[in-house]
């Protein structure tokens, strides 16, 4: 009784047969195969409730910004609707009254992003988004991704640079979901970059055939023990300097709504720091998942 209750897992009395030898390990083993199990469980159970305080927390920080924050923006539209309708300029042909208006605009379209991002992350995470995959050409993306961040590019003396295999097959995913993926990372690489520097996007295959792509910026970096909070849904990072806080009206939901698409069409995103300076974010697609119907480009030719 004193050795089964110092953890011993069972006994035998002696003269014993080999059979009773057989049992007494199985249930040995058997114990220690729960044991293990419950172990395991434990460990995901705690991951799992580190994971809800964090989107918690997450949550409940970005409410109380965007609560300051819609609060502060609808109070300047007002001011700004209301100077045009006061006329407080003078006629309405006044040039200031253009600005007023471009103010009213770029405010509206921000509120209306978040919005967007906002229920798109809900339909993500009801499993209500589907994929429609058809063959597509991932270098159309990428130019179509360039010159609709020209102007943003332009703004910062960004530079930009696309290294795409030659080698790469056509994709077979869907080409919506594929283009708001790399929509969401370049967004963010522009965000975080430093004026002059260059944004680096590349896509290859590796050697087993999966699809790598990857959108590196030269900004301030990532703590690794902040990528969870980046991912989070709401989760924004603040290295208290203000380096990670350029668009304070950001929702913070780029990188979790481009790691919920890429989940989506079967494939993963990660984040980690680039060398020797910035944040390299990498989406990895199985070659099953992009691949399984394409057909290499010098088929066509």
């Amino acid at each position: 009784i004193t050795a089964l209750r110092q953890g011993v897992y069972d006994y035998l009395v002696k003269p014993f047969e080999p059979d009773q030898l057989l049992t007494v390990v199985a249930r040995a083993a058997e114990k220690i195969t729960l044991q293990n199990e419950r172990r395991e469980i434990m460990a995901r159970l705690s991951s799992a409730h580190e994971q809800a305080e964090l989107a918690s927390r997450s949550k409940t920080e970005f409410l109380t910004r965007m609560g300051g924050e819609l609060a502060s923006h609808f109070e300047t539209l007002a001011t700004l609707a209301n100077s045009v309708a006061s006329q407080q300029f003078g006629p309405l042909g006044d040039p200031s009254y253009q600005v007023c208006a471009n103010g009213i605009a770029t405010g509206c379209t921000r509120m209306l992003n978040n919005m967007k991002h906002i229920g798109e992350l809900g339909y993500l995470e009801a499993g209500k988004v589907k994929a429609n995959p058809a063959p597509f050409d991932l270098i159309e993306i990428i130019q179509e991704l360039a010159g609709e961040f020209q102007a943003a590019l332009a703004k910062k003396q960004l530079g930009a640079s696309a290294a795409i295999a030659d080698d790469l097959p056509e994709i077979h995913s869907d080409r919506r979901h594929m283009m708001e993926i790399m929509r969401h990372l370049l967004s963010n690489a522009i965000k975080f970059s430093p004026a002059a520097s260059t944004i680096e996007i590349a896509a290859r295959m590796d050697e087993k055939g999966a699809l790598i792509l990857t959108v590196a910026d030269q900004g301030p970096g990532i703590d690794p023990q902040k990528v969870a909070l980046a991912m989070a849904p709401f989760g924004r990072i603040d290295d208290g300097d203000g380096a990670h806080d350029e668009d304070p009206f950001s929702a913070g939901l780029g990188l979790p709504l481009a790691s919920g698409l890429a989940s989506l069409l079967g494939g993963a995103l990660t984040l980690a720091a680039n060398q020797p300076r910035g944040t390299v974010a990498t989406v990895y697609f199985p070659g099953k998942a992009v691949f399984e119907f394409a057909k290499r480009r010098s088929e066509y030719i």
